[in-house]
């Protein structure tokens, strides 16, 4: 009766913790982790980020955190970010599990691309207001 509940139990830690089944990369096979694919998105677009991971054996409770890339970062297995500028982030995902002194990180590419011509931001509600000012006097 004991085993089933240990099993049952370590069940419940891998669900509620964000790990899943194994995934890509590991630190000795104990554990593996998985940032999902590189992403591509506009100026000013949310970018969603859903990382997963794996533990081998045992119970434990994995704290997962992301640098987007760009000066900041956010913890937790899913996060968003909006970029205001465009280029190449490399966006760091790492799990780290404290009981068994493991941190393994992996990386993806997120390409931000300039918004096409005369698209605002998304979210930009402001109106522009031609004052005349500056504008030459009619003929």
């Amino acid at each position: 009766m004991k085993k089933v509940i240990l099993l049952i139990s370590t069940a419940i830690v891998v669900l509620l913790s964000g790990c899943g089944s194994p995934m890509i990369k590991n630190d000795a096979g104990i554990l593996n982790v998985d940032p999902g694919d590189d992403k591509t998105a506009y100026v000013g677009e949310t970018v969603v980020f859903e990382g997963d991971c794996a533990v081998k054996t045992g119970i434990y409770e994995p704290e997962a955190e992301w640098d987007f890339g760009d000066g900041f970062g956010e913890e937790g297995f899913e996060a968003t970010h909006v970029y205001t500028a465009p280029g190449e982030y490399s966006v760091d995902f790492t799990v780290t599990i404290s009981a068994y002194s493991i941190s393994v990180t992996e990386s993806i590419i997120v390409t931000i691309l300039p918004l096409p011509m005369g698209q605002d931001m998304p979210g930009d509600d402001t109106e522009q207001q031609n004052t005349g000012e500056g504008l030459s006097e009619p003929y």
